[in-house]
């Protein structure tokens, strides 16, 4: 199976603790180090989220970072690393998320199976036991997602949410960015999503990523 270069995209702010882990947690994937790239773009933090991100890049050779001069939210900052992005397909997640080690390989593989869709989100699961914990649950069983099967579509197929989501780069191209009038997360992902069914079909897939 062709194994394309990919880009993965996390902005963070504040959260130097969780972000390493998150690092950590794509460099531990079953896919070649030289065929990924992971864009950091912080959101002007004012921890010690660049030093720390910094060590890391002295032991990986495929870490980027960039520091927004203001805080500019998410969607502009995930804008930021698609243009900066030299990956055929750009991954999403969060700066609290750890992600499954086949993350990669089997969102690609799927990606060249299935030529049609322009892109894959799959679960989201809660490390912790509390309220929100409890609200995802909730949130997965509304939406009636079913672990265990992959499915294409559009509207209804329940992804597109950023903790876990990939894209071709071609689709940026057809329907945009994500729109910067979202300041704060608040449903910018879902907006893109919506645009982006309007040209190609998604797919989900059960591959998790954990929400710490």
């Amino acid at each position: 199976m062709k194994k394309p270069f990919v880009s993965i995209i996390i902005p963070t702010y504040n959260r130097k603790e969780k972000l390493i882990d998150s690092i950590l947690s794509i460099e531990s994937q079953n896919y070649p180090k030289d065929k990924f790239e992971i864009i950091i773009i912080d959101d002007n933090s004012t921890d010690d989220t660049q030093k720390e991100t910094r060590k890391l890049m002295k032991k990986y050779k495929n870490i980027r970072y960039q520091k927004n001069q203001r805080n500019l939210g998410p969607a502009a900052s995930r804008n930021a690393g698609i243009r900066i992005a030299k990956g055929e397909y750009i991954f999403f997640t969060d700066d609290d998320c750890v992600v499954d080690k086949g993350w990669l390989i089997n969102y690609i593989n799927f990606f060249e199976k299935n030529k049609e869709i322009g892109g894959i989100g799959g679960p989201l699961i809660p490390i912790q036991s509390n309220l929100i914990a409890r609200i995802e649950k909730f949130k997965d069983k509304i939406l009636k997602i079913d672990m265990k099967k992959p499915k294409i579509g559009r509207d209804q197929i329940p992804v597109g949410f950023t903790s876990n989501v990939a894209y071709r780069k071609e689709v940026f191209k057809e329907v945009g960015y994500f729109n910067e009038k979202f300041k704060i997360p608040a449903g910018e992902d879902v907006e893109l999503k919506k645009r982006v069914c309007k040209k190609f079909k998604i797919a989900f897939l059960p591959v998790i990523v954990w929400h710490n």
